[in-house]
């Protein structure tokens, strides 16, 4: 299995103790059949996933969000998800979780 991983934080000599490449987000999205997300809420990163990005990912793909809900723009999600029905979505966070109550 080929493990590609993009990261701002880039640490000298880990892709080769630990066995993955650091590539950038584009190459990242157009090669690999999982994306699995891991990173904070930030202003950088909120929306991040939109129409843009899931349009460069494969029609077959996996988004795996076990990051922050605001990470993805749900409404985008749903569109995307409408036209590529080989597309799957596994996230354990949603906008508006937890409940302000």
């Amino acid at each position: 299995m080929n493990v590609l991983v993009n990261d701002v934080f880039k640490r000298e000599g880990l892709e080769d103790k630990i066995g993955f490449k650091y590539v950038d987000q584009d190459e990242l999205l157009a090669s690999c059949d999982i994306i699995s997300l891991h990173t904070p809420s930030t202003p950088k990163t909120k929306g991040m996933v939109n129409a843009e990005f899931l349009g460069k990912m494969k029609s077959e793909g996996v988004l795996i969000n076990t990051s922050r809900a605001n990470v993805v723009n749900e409404d985008a999600l749903l569109a995307h998800l409408e036209v590529n029905e080989n597309f799957w979505v596994g996230s354990d966070v949603f906008v508006g979780e937890p409940s302000a109550k």
